[in-house]
């Protein structure tokens, strides 16, 4: 088994906690609260890999935090300014079965 890590986006909103994956485009889940939503994070993270695998889809680069807050552009263009304010990069590391050629660390 190899550990797989991504960094997760998660932000308070009316509804708990929403986290998304921005190296995994549609990666996206919920949470009640914020442990809830870290819990529900590492599962879709290994739904993810699970399908990319399973189609041949390589894995996406994960980049760090750095490289993520670092940038010229807006990383969120549905968050207003407030909201953005409150985001918080969280590394989730799941447990998967070594992929047959794909690779992301």
């Amino acid at each position: 088994m190899n550990e797989f890590r991504y960094i997760a986006a998660f932000w308070e909103d009316a509804d708990g906690y929403s986290v998304i994956f921005p190296d995994i485009p549609g990666a996206c889940t919920m949470g009640d609260n914020f442990e809830h939503a870290k819990e529900m994070a590492a599962e879709v993270l290994e739904l993810w890999l699970e399908i990319f695998e399973e189609d041949g889809i390589e894995f996406p680069r994960a980049r760090t935090v750095e490289e993520l807050t670092n940038r010229t552009e807006p990383l969120f263009d549905f968050l207003d300014e407030s909201e953005c304010e409150g985001v918080e990069f969280i590394e989730i590391t799941v447990r998967f079965p070594a992929p047959s050629s794909n690779s992301a660390k």
